[in-house]
């Protein structure tokens, strides 16, 4: 989690979007974001655990999802400091939404991505977590065989290692590709 980095945000003030907390892996993210407040003693602030799900006929495209989000937030009235977004994609959407209020990313909303997507270090550049989709498949590969062969036992919970790629975007000055 990005507070784990060293980088001092009033994280009272911070947000959490997604596209919906009803999908396993970000209702999983959005549990390590309310943990890693709870570990820094920091109440969350439930209206601003913030989804972008459309409402009726809305058009729906890969970062529509975090702008609907953002711009949900910033209707509030109340501006957090940060947001963690539970995608590189839902990122980008609510910087779009911070740019198209007149506020500037990170001066006054810092944006953390999740996903390190190839093009996330050309944004901004945007800080993010990345997770290894090679390391990823292999291991799933891996688990496929042995299930294949006989070998699999009972069902398993694997879990794998996500690095911090701190960028400019949380307003760490950084240029792309520097690791917390």
């Amino acid at each position: 989690m990005a507070m784990s980095s060293g980088t001092r945000i009033p994280a009272s003030l911070m947000a959490r979007i997604a596209e919906t907390f009803a999908n396993l892996s970000f209702a999983e993210r959005l549990e390590g974001f309310r943990r890693a407040l709870a570990a820094h003693g920091i109440a969350v602030r439930e209206e601003w655990l913030v989804t972008g799900e459309p409402e009726g006929d809305e058009p729906v495209g890969t970062t529509y999802y975090g702008w609907k989000a953002m711009k949900r937030i910033l209707a509030t009235g109340e501006i957090p400091t940060a947001v963690v977004a539970a995608n590189d994609s839902a990122a980008v959407g609510a910087m779009r939404a911070i740019k198209e209020a007149g506020m500037r990313v990170p001066d006054d909303i810092a944006i953390v991505g999740f996903d390190d997507a190839p093009w996330a270090a050309h944004l901004e550049p945007l800080t993010t977590v990345h997770v290894s989709r090679h390391e990823m498949g292999r291991v799933a590969a891996r688990r496929l065989l042995d299930l294949l062969e006989g070998h699999g036992g009972p069902p398993m919970e694997i879990k794998l290692a996500a690095t911090l790629v701190v960028r400019g975007s949380c307003g760490s000055g950084g240029k792309g590709g520097e690791s917390g």
